[in-house]
């Protein structure tokens, strides 16, 4: 036993000088001898914890256990280990028994609150924290406790609790790193941020706290500053991924794209199954059209996280992209059953062109809606101290986007935009974009004022727009690509109106209207929009009067296609044509002869996709199927003239492509479905009286195309009804349009 004895004190020795290698050597070797040693036991089974290996400490304390079942610090020993395994059953089955073996001690229960915390037993954890802090009131069990009610939504209590912890020790770094985290949940970021300084204060090494105040600041929308706040974390932890990541969130804001992906996978170099690292970079490579690295990304984090919010939806939109259909059915059938359930698995925009059902559409904005933006409930009472009392007679209507640029939106409502009367309306350009071009200058000449708001925190453009008196606000955005929806929630107005860029509900109790047409939003249908809606009497989508006439530049044989032939086209994005959509114009091709089809080519993945697919269904001849890349505006509508029939795509329809299909005195037949982004094309037939191009499901859309591919005189009759009914109807005249949207604002602005 004396060998014993000086083995012990040598491997005491050993371990104060942090030299556990050595010691793991003399135990082991101990160990081998006799397995009975408790003090040796212990000890091996610390050194296999402090080096990483929990199975040999689990081994080993497991074999002690077996010979002293009534030593209370075996159990807990074991739970620690149990816990770095995320063993999180056997952890709890360990604190249970060393609980029974000693109920007194206050670590058990805080551990098996932490261990319920995990696996989301709250009720549980939350009573263990309470008999921990019972049995010491000196521990982190309230900390915890307040952690919970965080987790629960239940903020003033957590607030109290921290308040509380605050009294007691005015210096806790972590307590005021809670406290901003609350702030930061009610929308209140100002205070947060004063509120995170105060725990950096504390400690000046504390790395997880410039990281939040890093995502304070681009809450702000002061990215400079938030990405200094992002390379303070990584100087004092050089590994710690979660800033690399937020770094390059910001950076590819500003549109830093390249330094963004750098940043990205230095993250993913360190820590290389970071699955949410991998969802932001697929993120950024969709941007660049680069789906097929994407979707590697996609799956790669999926395979490894599969509860990443939005996860599966973005797989599946994704996919769209590239018509890449192999699991379609499937995944809109479990999106189904998981949107149902409340899941956030899908975001609103990406929903639109896979299901055609206005309540899915409005159950998934709510959920987003929920998940990621403030209500006006919680916003800053610095709000409230602002007069807004009216000093005019105009009203003035604040229009907000990220796109007053040469993009689709700016297209259609400048000719509005100019056709106002400036006489009872001022109107001012909220522009969150710094992309300056021709388009906007025409924009600016037309406008009281155009402001950027980029830069500028929400708070502070609520604050500027109740300065200005704006009575009406317009998000021309809603959930489209860089909108800016937390605007809304502080109120830049009394009357806040969705309109135009974003074809649903945004389930908000802080946008007031949608604006649509009587086609396009039937009544019975509006129990699926949160907003009150206002109907125009007029096809709901404005357009430029100053379109210049189209120039014939091609004809059919620059694609290829015989001069005699009758060409089907369509030139929507290729992440709307679904499935059912192109079986329908595969038959269409089978039944007809001597027909071609011309689409968008927007990436390489869907030509060969597309063609593979329709090989498999029969069309033998895969020449019929002509792509054709983007071009410039004028080159793009010039290409309508070599085409016969617009065949337009469902559940997401033709929108503005519709109406350059109309301009070009092009006919669309579409299939009018239940959700506004399937009723557009419909709606701009129907306000010219074309209900014959009105489809009601795939058959009907099958036969009538091959009607009008094979009966020239059926096809030649209706096409010059389509092209008078647009000039008899005033399809294309703003002053009507403008008109008449103006008496919608006037109406609301009374209320």
């Amino acid at each position: 036993m004396s060998d014993l004895k000086l083995d012990l004190d040598k491997v005491r020795v050993l371990f104060s000088q942090g030299k556990i290698y050595e010691c793991i050597n003399i135990l082991e070797n101990i160990y081998s001898l006799n397995t009975s040693i408790l003090e040796v036991n212990q000890i091996l089974a610390v050194c296999y914890g402090i080096t990483e290996n929990y199975s040999k400490s689990v081994l080993v304390l497991s074999q002690s256990i077996e010979l002293f079942p009534n030593i209370d610090s075996l159990f807990f020993n074991r739970s620690i280990s149990h816990s770095h395994l995320d063993n999180i059953d056997f952890e709890i089955l360990d604190l249970n028994e060393a609980i029974k073996i000693n109920p007194f001690n206050y670590e058990f229960y805080l551990n098996r609150g932490n261990a319920y915390k995990q696996i989301f037993e709250f009720k549980k954890a939350i009573e263990d924290y309470n008999k921990a802090y019972s049995l010491n009131n000196s521990c982190n069990a309230k900390f915890n406790l307040a952690q919970i009610y965080i987790e629960l939504n239940e903020l003033d209590c957590a607030k109290i609790i921290l308040n509380k912890l605050i009294s007691i020790n005015p210096r806790n770094s972590h307590v005021y790193f809670e406290m901003s985290n609350i702030l930061k949940i009610q929308g209140n970021f100002e205070l947060a941020l004063a509120t995170i300084d105060m725990a950096i204060s504390i400690n000046d090494k504390f790395y997880q706290a410039y990281n939040n105040k890093g995502n304070l600041l681009r809450n702000l929308n002061r990215y400079k500053e938030a990405i200094l706040s992002y390379e303070h974390a990584i100087d004092i932890n050089g590994s710690y991924v979660e800033s690399y990541l937020n770094k390059g969130i910001v950076l590819k804001l500003i549109g830093n794209v390249d330094e963004a992906k750098t940043c990205l996978n230095s993250a993913l170099k360190i820590k290389p199954d970071y699955a949410e690292c991998m969802v932001i970079l697929g993120n950024l490579l969709i941007d660049q059209k680069k789906y097929e690295e994407s979707d590697l990304l996609y799956l790669n984090a999926f395979k490894i996280k599969k509860n990443i919010p939005y996860l599966l939806g973005k797989i599946i939109y994704n996919n769209s992209f590239m018509c890449k259909w192999d699991t379609h059915y499937h995944d809109i059938e479990n999106l189904k059953l998981l949107i149902n359930k409340g899941e956030k698995v899908i975001n609103p925009f990406e929903i639109l062109s896979l299901i055609d059902d206005p309540e899915i559409h409005l159950k998934v904005s709510q959920i987003f809606v929920e998940n990621n933006f403030y209500n006006s409930d919680t916003k800053n009472t610095k709000l409230k101290t602002i007069e807004n009392e009216k000093n005019n007679n105009k009203i003035r209507i604040g229009y907000f986007s990220s796109d007053f640029y040469n993009h689709a939106t700016s297209h259609l409502i400048v000719s509005m935009i100019e056709r106002h009367n400036k006489n009872k309306f001022d109107i001012y350009l909220f522009s969150h974009n710094h992309i300056n071009d021709d388009m906007t200058e025409r924009l600016k000449l037309n406008a009281k004022s155009f402001i950027n708001i980029l830069d500028m925190s929400d708070l502070d453009v609520s604050i500027l727009c109740k300065k200005l008196e704006i009575d009406i606000a317009v998000d021309l955005k809603g959930f489209t690509y860089n909108n800016r929806h937390n605007l809304f929630s502080n109120r830049c107005a009394p009357i806040q109106i969705n309109y135009l860029g974003y074809p649903g509900s945004v389930a908000s109790s802080n946008m007031d209207y949608i604006i649509a047409d009587s086609y396009i939003i039937q009544e019975q249908f509006n129990k699926f929009y949160n907003e009150k809606v206002m109907v125009l009497p007029c096809f709901y989508q404005p357009n430029d009067r100053k379109r210049k006439n189209i120039e014939k530049k091609f004809n059919k044989n620059d694609f290829n296609i015989s001069s005699n032939s009758f060409v089907f086209c369509c030139f929507n994005n290729n992440y709307k044509i679904s499935p059912q959509i192109f079986d329908a114009w595969i038959d269409i091709l089978i039944c007809t002869e001597n027909t071609y089809l011309l689409l968008l080519e927007d990436n390489d993945n869907v030509k060969y996709n597309l063609i593979t697919y329709a090989a498999e269904k029969g069309l033998d001849d895969n020449n019929r199927i002509i792509f054709s890349k983007r071009m410039s505006n004028m080159d793009h509508m010039s290409r309508h003239l070599i085409a016969d029939l617009f065949l337009d795509t469902y559940p997401y329809n033709a929108h503005t492509t519709a109406s350059d299909s109309a301009f070009a005195g092009l006919p669309i037949l579409t299939i009018s479905g239940q959700s506004f982004a399937s009723r557009v094309a419909g709606s701009l037939l129907y306000h010219i009286q074309m209900n014959e191009l009105i489809c009601n499901d795939i058959d009907e859309y099958k036969r009538k195309a091959i009607i009008f591919a094979t009966n020239s005189k059926i096809y030649k009759s209706m096409k010059a009804k389509f092209i008078e009914n647009i000039k008899k109807n005033d399809l294309f005249n703003i002053d009507i349009y403008t008109n008449e949207i103006e008496k919608l604002y006037t109406k609301v602005s009374r209320i």
